[in-house]
């Protein structure tokens, strides 16, 4: 069974800690040596005139999550999940995947505003001394689990990124990823086959294409050669009808006398207009 742990404002104590690390996870260090759990603190500590203790966990214990009250920008921002989620991870000693002290990073922000969770990477309030390491700066939303991931934190870290402080424009924050920080083999090989299957089906939609066009186009040019060949065999056809018909009909032979020629041959010239006289 789990039971809540406040981490909470103290005004006797300012920013600290009574959390203990295993050392196995001192990659979770910032440049200062110190660990996540202090540097939450001092995280969180900035919206709260920089008095807040991170308590140790017993097992079973997790830290709680920003209530109504509590929430605000600096308890709301990726830093301070990161690093109380490393801060859990480290005192249990195991990954962060099999840890229910762990919680979703959609369940610890469901008491923020839209601009207490505006995706800042840390709060602008933060005291001048203080480092984030890079690794805390990353949107937990994108990693895997949708919750703070060791594995991918580990990634992060070991990119020889400087500690973040006060002040750093998002410009000069690196990204040293795709959106989504999967890093299992798996997931590499199955990015390098998703891009070749994207690639190779560019290839088909612009075989497609081609194929296409010119099918439209040996349909068309196909049409036109048809319909000559079709008017061809149709003018042959109906010239051999035309000549098949004169051929049948009886052929009618007329025997005229001389004088009837020259009559019908003088009707003919005077229809053109021509005289005898010219004729001679």
């Amino acid at each position: 069974m789990l039971f809540e742990l406040a981490s909470q404002p103290s005004a006797d104590v300012g920013m600290s800690t009574d959390a203990v690390c295993d050392r196995n996870f001192s990659w979770m260090y910032n440049s200062h040596g110190e660990s996540p759990c202090l540097v939450a603190a001092k995280v969180i500590g900035a919206c709260h005139a920089g008095n807040w203790k991170v308590g140790s966990l017993r097992p079973g214990e997790y830290y709680t999550p920003p209530s109504n009250v509590t929430a605000n920008m600096c308890s709301c921002s990726y830093s301070a999940y990161n690093l109380l989620s490393a801060c859990t991870t480290c005192q249990y000693a195991v990954p962060s995947e099999v840890i229910t002290g762990v919680i979703l990073w959609a369940n610890y922000i469901q008491h923020c505003s839209e601009r207490q969770r505006s995706k800042i990477y840390f709060p602008e309030s933060i005291p001048w001394n203080v480092s984030i390491p890079y690794w805390a700066t990353k949107d937990p939303g994108l990693m895997d689990g949708h919750h703070f991931n060791a594995s991918n934190a580990l990634f992060f870290a070991s990119q020889g990124i400087p500690d973040l402080v006060p002040g750093t424009p998002d410009w000069q924050i690196p990204d040293t990823g795709p959106t989504k920080a999967s890093w299992t083999a798996t997931a590499v090989v199955g990015g390098i086959l998703g891009g070749f299957g994207g690639i190779m089906f560019l290839i088909d939609v612009a075989l497609y294409l081609l194929y296409r066009r010119s099918r439209r186009y040996s349909l068309q040019h196909g049409s036109y050669i048809a319909q000559e060949k079709l008017k061809a065999i149709t003018d042959i056809y109906l010239t051999g009808q035309h000549s098949s018909r004169l051929s049948n009909k009886p052929q009618i032979s007329l025997v005229l006398p001389e004088s009837a020629l020259i009559n019908m041959s003088s009707r003919e010239d005077e229809k053109l207009g021509i005289s005898t006289l010219q004729k001679q």
